[in-house]
């Protein structure tokens, strides 16, 4: 984790740090699956793939805060909540925690959400499957603004596992 900074990720989509902005995850629709099969709690892992942009390391009263670094590993836990083709996902120990989407009867889902936090904008979009048991898929999470004098705009892009661990608490 990035201490302060930790970025969500259950997400996202886009090539460049500056393609995904609030308005493409604000209103991601439904899919056409039917039913309450894939709700559950899910222990993911999320492999850090890449960087793109400007990713600069932040000195701030937390100390040195890098903004990215490929090949970090996270292992958030994710409650997923499926009624028929919407699909909710809340993250614990990553931001933002509430991302939103659809899931679509092939079992391929789209979600996203967005947030503000220490003067950073927070763009998440993920894609990928819910089969079975477990979750697969890719995730970007662009955060972009200034702190303390030093700005950035930077998608970081992860690799996303994991495993239905429970029922949704």
């Amino acid at each position: 984790m990035r201490g302060a900074w930790s970025i969500v990720v259950v997400a996202a989509c886009g090539g460049a740090a500056g393609d995904l902005e609030p308005e493409d995850v604000s209103a991601l629709p439904d899919g056409d699956a039917i039913g309450v099969a894939a709700s559950g709690s899910y222990e993911l892992e999320l492999y850090t793939t890449g960087c793109l942009g400007k990713c600069p390391v932040i000195r701030s009263g937390f100390g040195a805060v890098s903004l990215c670094d490929v090949g970090e590993l996270d292992y958030p836990e994710v409650d997923v909540t499926q009624t028929d083709g919407h699909l909710d996902m809340v993250t614990y120990g990553l931001f933002p925690d509430r991302l939103a989407g659809g899931l679509y009867a092939d079992r391929s889902f789209v979600v996203g959400g967005w947030g503000t936090r220490y003067g950073a904008t927070v763009v998440v979009r993920a894609e990928g499957a819910l089969a079975g048991e477990s979750i697969t898929g890719t995730a970007h999470a662009r955060q972009y603004g200034s702190y303390d004098g030093t700005d950035f705009d930077c998608t970081t892009v992860y690799e996303l596992t994991g495993e239905r661990t429970g029922p949704v608490d």
